[in-house]
């Protein structure tokens, strides 16, 4: 969990390493003897925390809700299959990530951290298009071929491994693939360079675990072969060195020939399952579409393009709309966004994209003018969100009650979020202003300190849990309750930096 700076560009998809010439004999399925779980773990615990210390996640909570739902419905597959064993599934932190980058691009690397790029988003509104591509991924993660590909080729030690990563992370962090390259090249590791392709066996492995985890989540098996030959003809037509996950995943005649006679035995039609993610996956692709950007340029024109606010609008028509309501925000343009947002809250009765809205609704009336909306229509709906399963508008309806000074209403909701997910940093960071909020000084500190933990910057939660104990002896009259809570916590951090600096010494 120790932070590290910068981002792993260059590594492509599923942090692919240099492949030999031939595929090595591989041993049986998710065997490694060069990595223990502990030590992928903790290269996991390493990579997230570096993730989260750049600049590249980006934080959406209705856009990272949509991935994690599809990641957790093929997680739950894959499990039930046997696909991933127990161990892996419980012991590696499999955090699930939207990096702001526009490339067509996913990864999964070592420890189950996986990153979903904005342009993979944005390239299509089929959900199958993003179940195809992370059950493709989980099955390089849960076989470990990576650990196995190490074992092949040098049997390089997972210690030096991070030291690699690191070195990669850093040097990386201005987006210089030369840079980086270099750094590898200078390093003690085996590999001379960073995005090769795995070996021809591990990728057929993951197309047929993907496969089977795909189908078994519920999704369309015509689907699964239909983004492989998108991506296969994409990378033939117009591979301008932004399609990654095509250099790292070649995609031969004979794999997309496999795919298809998989999708051949497969008998009978597939009952659509899944139908509120069916539904919010072509407004998720807007959603991705106009953060992939950064030109103010694009954003203006897909705002000028938006359709008349007619009673009824064609669900084109309302994507359409939606194009520009979102652009509207980026643009800073809150009373345009606001019209366009009230608009499409009436036209739509699906949960999900209900849901959606009404986040929005919250997140942009939260920029108006006071008076402007409307207190009852405002309340009724931080109490529907306050209720909902969609996190985004769960979020947006906390975030609305603790700047609209009704803090009392989500504190409790907060704590208990936090108890059943210590690893959620957004609850943590929004508990945090909270407790600002009602003058709780200690509790305030303790919920940044856990904030900067479950983001595995370890210095940063030390810096204040131990503000925390310094300003508890300070006023020892205090909630002694949370003073003792605070005490507990900071021995736990420092055990647990103790123990990883004991293993880390342990494999040199």
């Amino acid at each position: 969990m120790k932070s590290m700076a910068g981002w792993v560009g260059i590594l492509g998809v599923s942090l692919a390493l240099n492949a030999p010439a031939q595929a090595p004999r591989l041993p049986s399925l998710g065997e490694s003897q060069v990595w223990s779980q502990g030590q992928e773990q903790r290269l996991g615990e390493s990579i997230k925390a570096s993730l989260y210390a750049s600049d590249r996640v980006w934080h959406d909570p209705v856009l990272e809700d949509y991935v994690h739902r599809v990641w957790s419905t093929l997680f739950e597959a894959a499990r039930a299959q046997g696909l991933v064993p127990v161990d892996l599934a419980e012991g590696l932190p499999w955090v699930q990530l939207v990096i702001r980058d526009p490339s067509l691009n996913a990864f999964a690397m070592p420890g189950g951290v996986v990153g979903v790029h904005l342009g993979l988003l944005a390239s299509s509104g089929d959900l199958n298009a993003l179940a195809a591509v992370l059950a493709h991924e989980m099955s390089h993660v849960s076989q470990r071929h990576i650990p196995r590909l190490l074992e092949a080729q040098s049997r390089l030690a997972p210690l030096a491994m991070g030291a690699m990563l690191v070195a990669i992370l850093v040097a990386s962090r201005s987006d210089n693939a030369d840079a980086a390259q270099a750094t590898i090249a200078g390093s003690q590791a085996v590999m001379a360079q960073a995005g090769i392709n795995f070996t021809r066996g591990m990728e057929q492995e993951a197309d047929r675990m993907g496969w089977q985890i795909y189908t078994a989540a519920g999704f369309s098996p015509q689907g699964f072969t239909a983004v492989f030959e998108q991506l296969a003809k994409s990378a033939n037509l117009n591979d301008d060195g932004s399609l990654a996950y095509l250099r790292t995943h070649p995609l031969s005649r004979e794999r997309i020939a496999e795919i298809m006679a998989r999708q051949s035995l497969q008998t009978g039609s597939t009952p659509v399952r899944h139908p509120h993610l069916n539904a919010l996956a072509p407004w998720m692709q807007v959603r991705a579409k106009v953060a992939a950007t950064t030109r103010a340029d694009d954003w203006r024109a897909w705002r000028t393009q938006a359709v008349e606010l007619s009673q009824a609008l064609s669900p084109n028509e309302q994507l359409k709309l939606y194009l520009a309501v979102q652009s509207a925000i980026r643009l800073g343009e809150w009373d345009w966004a606001w019209r366009g947002i009230q608009h499409l809250a009436q036209q739509n009765t699906d949960a999900a994209i209900s849901a959606m809205l009404n986040a929005d609704w919250l997140a942009v009336g939260l920029r108006l003018p006071a008076g402007v909306v409307d207190a009852a229509a405002a309340q009724a709906r931080v109490e529907r969100g306050l209720k909902s399963g969609w996190r985004g508008e769960w979020l947006a309806a906390v975030r609305w009650s603790i700047e609209r000074g009704q803090v009392n209403q989500v504190v409790g909701a907060l704590q208990a979020k936090v108890v059943i997910d210590p690893q959620d940093a957004t609850s943590w960071t929004l508990l945090a202003q909270a407790r600002e909020a009602q003058g709780q000084t200690l509790r305030m500190l303790r919920a940044q300190a856990e904030a900067q933990w479950a983001r595995g910057n370890v210095e940063g939660a030390l810096d204040r849990i131990v503000a925390a104990r310094k300003w508890s002896a300070s006023h020892p009259a205090v909630d002694p309750i949370e003073a003792q809570v605070v005490l507990t916590r900071e021995r736990d951090m420092r055990r647990w930096v103790a123990e990883q600096a004991a293993a880390e010494a342990a494999e040199r």
